[in-house]
């Protein structure tokens, strides 16, 4: 179903010059929303100030906004199916208005939770979705290229903005920062013109189809789905790498945000100006887009899995939280911001591909949707229990200690892995859970070489399960057996 009318105008074609107009906008889209997002810590201690308030009730009003973005990731995605990409966009962009309007009106913290945790964390999810769905309708051959451009647009947008909201809220307040806000996306909502749902399809292919065509689908085991309320696929928890992936990613996530959200108040009980504490995330911000290209280019390697530079960023994550409690001067936070900024971008390039590749190609949305969905209580949980407890013990030092053990023991969730490495190698099913961008998924004359490639593939496979095994009793035959 589509909220616009059908065209009879021939569709835009694949990494197009129209593909390159919508990846602009995403970009853009993802500047602005990444930088004000995690722009909240410069704001973290204006609110406190004004209106009178602790930093555990404070920083819950910035952290459940990035829960409820990734808790109605699959409410976003239902209604991108539903409708489509534009109108969700500009869905998104319109609740972004009115939250951070009704925000500047607040004059206490309860009101911001509804106004500025809910709207904008609803807000979010359906732009952060609607643009990765774009991407991905509009790219094929430059798609891994088209990912890296989009997600470096937070980096961009924490290195730029953050400077600029210490900047707006220093001359214009924190109410009126919240309408410029509120502008900003406003001048967005035209600019939805260019997401044109009219593009060339690529449409899914069941593996179980193909195999019913060939057949063979009586010699492999495909796992059934379980599906509950129209959408939900919880067969996806029968993949170990999807389950542990996510435990981990949960565990590692109550932990890795809580530093971005207290940074630039932490800075400031150790005697660092506001202006000098906002350019902190100029430095992680430049890091985490470097690390991201890197990281990127590390799991297209083929003997490097996306779950160990996932599991290096966490680990490091961890290990700079810690550390950031001996930071006493600016110089040592510049040092914390940068490895964090690299752990950064190698925990968040990574933990989608988790998400994706862990299971097989029917399995993905519904995975991504789970995933995020779980996630998003930690990320709204950690930061404000790390203030709750900075609260307590009028300091960071517990706090930090805190977030950052927890990411390192997330990190060693992923040595899990190895228990299933060796059952995982021994089953007898067909196994296309690793591919990105698997030739069955198209359809069409482009792909029908790449099919019929992948399909040989599957009945070299087939034959080689098959294949008589030679029992390890069995006795070494004889010469004159061997002359017979």
């Amino acid at each position: 179903m589509s909220c616009w009318p059908t065209t009879t105008r021939p569709p835009h074609p694949k990494d197009g010059p129209w593909a390159w107009l919508v990846l602009s906008y995403c970009f853009l889209n993802g500047v602005v929303i990444g930088g004000i997002a995690f722009g909240y810590g410069v704001i973290l201690p204006v609110l406190m100030d004004a209106l009178q308030e602790n930093r555990e009730r404070t920083a819950l009003v910035g952290s459940l906004a990035l829960g409820a973005g990734l808790f109605l990731c699959v409410v976003s995605a239902k209604l991108c199916e539903k409708f489509n990409c534009r109108f969700v966009n500009g869905v998104g962009l319109i609740s972004y208005v009115m939250g951070f309007t009704l925000s500047s009106l607040c004059n206490s913290i309860y009101p911001l939770y509804i106004t500025y945790s809910l709207l904008n964390g609803f807000a979010g999810s359906c732009t952060y979705t609607s643009n990765f769905i774009l991407v991905r309708q509009y790219f094929k051959k430059r798609y891994s290229l088209a990912m890296g451009i989009v997600t470096a647009g937070a980096g961009i947008g924490m290195l730029s903005v953050g400077p600029l909201v210490q900047y707006l809220t220093d001359t214009l307040g924190w109410k009126n920062t919240f309408r410029v806000f509120a502008g900003i996306f406003g001048a967005f909502i035209p600019l939805t013109i260019v997401l044109d749902p009219n593009v060339e399809s690529c449409e899914e292919v069941p593996i179980e189809t193909v195999m019913q065509e060939n057949s063979i689908e009586k010699d492999i085991k495909i796992k059934p789905r379980k599906i509950v309320l129209g959408f939900l696929d919880l067969s996806v928890w029968t993949f170990p790498e999807f389950t542990i992936s996510v435990v981990a990613i949960f565990i590692g996530s109550w932990g890795h945000y809580t530093p971005l959200i207290h940074m630039i108040k932490y800075s400031e009980e150790v005697g660092i100006s506001p202006t000098k504490s906002s350019t902190l995330l100029v430095f992680v911000g430049i890091a985490t887009i470097v690390s991201r290209l890197v990281s990127g280019r590390l799991c297209d390697v083929s003997f490097i899995k996306p779950r160990y530079v996932h599991q290096a960023g966490i680990i490091l994550s961890g290990i700079s939280t810690i550390l950031l409690t001996f930071g006493v001067n600016y110089t040592h936070l510049i040092i914390f911001s940068v490895f964090f900024g690299i752990a950064d971008g190698a925990f968040r390039l990574t933990m989608n591909i988790l998400f994706m590749n862990t299971v097989d190609i029917p399995r993905k949305p519904s995975a991504f949707g789970q995933a995020n969905m779980i996630i998003s209580f930690s990320n709204a949980a950690g930061p404000a229990i790390a203030g709750m407890m900075a609260d307590k013990s009028g300091s960071y030092t517990s706090a930090f200690y805190m977030a950052g053990s927890v990411s390192i023991v997330a990190g060693a969730i992923f040595f899990l892995h190895l228990c299933f490495f060796k059952e995982h190698n021994n089953k007898r099913e067909l196994d296309i859970s690793n591919a990105t961008d698997h030739p069955l998924a198209c359809v069409g004359p482009a792909s029908s070489e790449a099919e019929e490639a992948s399909l040989h593939t599957m009945i070299t496979i087939l034959d080689d399960l098959h294949k008589p095994r030679t029992p390890l009793n069995t006795k070494k035959p004889s010469s004159a057996e061997e002359l017979e």
